[in-house]
């Protein structure tokens, strides 16, 4: 169920129209349409990578079966921002999986051969387009791989499709980057919203929280070194 804070597509089309002055009759503006989704697409494309967004942290679970050693990469989660991976035996005690599987893990386990607990994993989306991903070793046992990542970005194409970020702070940014374009001169004006949204979605979601929401990506070492193993960072 999408959040408050998401929006519909039409609705950010909507907004991006009014912000930059623009006629909210949507017949009238069909030629720009095709225009403007791809540049809210873009728009949230570039925020979503290009700061941290503490809560659109998830888990996906995997379900492990015995002898078997590919499985599917979780849709929900983007490869890109995967924080942590645990296994289970039997959803309790979560153990950490470490990333990586060549020739050092085979030296130990032969390819192959099974063994619990798993303690490696591996995948390469850009080059299987199956999105599969490799455990090592392959499970002798049932159990539950468990991903903790940021949700994966959601395509927005249909009227009706809600956006992933903040559909406010997607339309703000990109009406003032039209503006910008067309030397408006409240260009500047819009800008100064959206950044001031931002910040305001950025102390919401740091507030009596742990982790520091970090403009531009990253958690400070100092920060890293007060996290306590089993309290903050093992998925609950």
């Amino acid at each position: 169920m999408p959040s408050s804070s998401q929006m519909q597509l039409r609705d950010i089309l909507s907004l991006v129209r009014a912000q930059t002055g623009k006629s909210l009759n949507v017949a009238l503006g069909v030629a720009e349409r095709d225009a403007l989704i791809v540049l809210i697409q873009t728009k949230q494309l570039e925020l979503y990578y290009d700061y941290d967004w503490p809560s659109l942290l998830t888990n996906a679970d995997t379900p492990l079966v015995a002898g078997t050693r590919l499985y599917a990469f979780p849709a929900t989660i983007s490869f890109d921002f995967v924080n942590d991976v645990w296994v289970s035996e039997t959803g309790g005690a979560w153990m950490p999986v470490g990333y990586g599987i060549g020739e050092c893990e085979f030296n130990q386990i032969a390819e192959g051969s099974q063994g619990w607990p798993v303690q490696r994993w591996k995948a390469d989306p850009d080059t299987d387009p199956a999105g599969q991903m490799e455990v090592w070793p392959v499970p002798s046992q049932a159990g539950t791989l468990r991903i903790n990542g940021r949700r994966a970005l959601s395509a927005m194409v249909a009227d009706a499709d809600y956006s992933t970020l903040n559909g406010s702070l997607i339309g703000l940014h990109v009406a003032a980057d039209i503006l910008a374009r067309n030397k408006a001169e409240d260009a500047k004006v819009k800008m100064n919203e959206a950044q001031r949204l931002l910040r305001n979605l950025a102390r919401r979601q740091t507030a009596n929280k742990r982790k520091p929401f970090v403009l531009g990506g990253g958690i400070p070492s100092s920060w890293a070194q007060q996290l306590r193993p089993g309290i903050d960072y093992i998925p609950s």
